[in-house]
């Protein structure tokens, strides 16, 4: 990094060089396919691999490529990925649908209408998506054939080794999954999610429809007016993220449910002295 910093105009141009050499030939330096994974505990028992969060590191120069294909694809994938996610998306936040949902129980409140809420997160959503399957979905969405090749091309033949108490283990092969760390992979994964979603009508307002849904990037919460339509939007999303490898963890999913509006708060007697 500091080398990018500080290496002046003529490292610069050395980039575009080399960047103009990948786009055109579609190969790229097999040193940026290796990444070093850290294991970060989480909590609970140290020696169950579940409970460590896995933060990998690649090349500077190789994260400057993948950016330029990232831009490049948003600018298709705004108008692909539904009004649902609000993560990893620029202009938007998670804290937008904290909003949403509370002015949806306003509303349902004040019209004495019961809503009831299921949480789902995915299993491990960057390791299960199954490559294969995701360029040709983001082919079916009309992304340029260049820049999917050129995505397949960061996917080819990636390996990783991990770092444990100052030492790296051997060279492991990583056939599936996004790579954690790389700037390209949450736009992947919101068009993945997207082929799932589509199987799930979450275009029109709840007032108007049985179910809709919010999206906290690999977490959704679906809102409906029943517990047999929240099952039935459940079924479907589950069976069309499996195609492309999404799993959701079951023992992540929590149903809620309201059928009255909370108490008010009491007015706050104010007395200025």
């Amino acid at each position: 990094m500091e080398l990018l910093k500080y290496g002046g105009r003529q490292l610069v141009i050395r980039l575009h060089e080399l960047m103009l050499k990948i786009w055109d030939e579609k190969r790229m330096p097999e040193k940026w396919r290796t990444s070093v994974i850290y294991p970060i505990h989480k909590k609970g028992d140290k020696l169950m691999c579940e409970n460590y969060r896995e933060i990998s590191l690649l090349s500077t120069a190789y994260q400057i490529f993948t950016t330029i294909i990232k831009d490049k694809i948003e600018e298709n994938a705004e108008s692909i990925i539904g009004e649902y996610q609000a993560g990893f998306r620029p202009g938007r936040s998670t804290v937008d649908q904290l909003f949403t949902e509370r002015q949806v129980y306003k509303k349902f409140w004040e019209f004495n209408i019961d809503i009831y809420q299921l949480f789902i997160d995915f299993k491990q959503a960057y390791n299960s998506i199954d490559r294969n399957k995701l360029f040709a979905t983001i082919l079916d969405f009309k992304i340029h054939p260049k820049l999917v090749r050129l995505v397949r091309c960061t996917m080819q033949n990636t390996r990783c080794q991990v770092k444990i108490a100052g030492e790296l283990t051997s060279v492991i092969e990583v056939p599936q999954e996004l790579k954690q760390g790389d700037g390209l992979a949450p736009t992947l994964f919101n068009l993945a999610l997207e082929h799932a979603m589509r199987r799930v009508d979450v275009n029109t307002i709840l007032m108007d429809k049985s179910v809709q849904i919010t999206g906290y990037a690999d977490d959704l919460n679906i809102f409906g007016r029943s517990v047999m339509a929240i099952k039935k939007a459940f079924g479907n999303l589950e069976e069309a993220a499996k195609e492309i490898g999404l799993i959701i963890n079951e023992h992540k999913i929590k149903l809620a449910f309201s059928f009255e509006a909370p108490p008010q708060s009491p007015p706050c007697n104010l007395i200025v002295a």
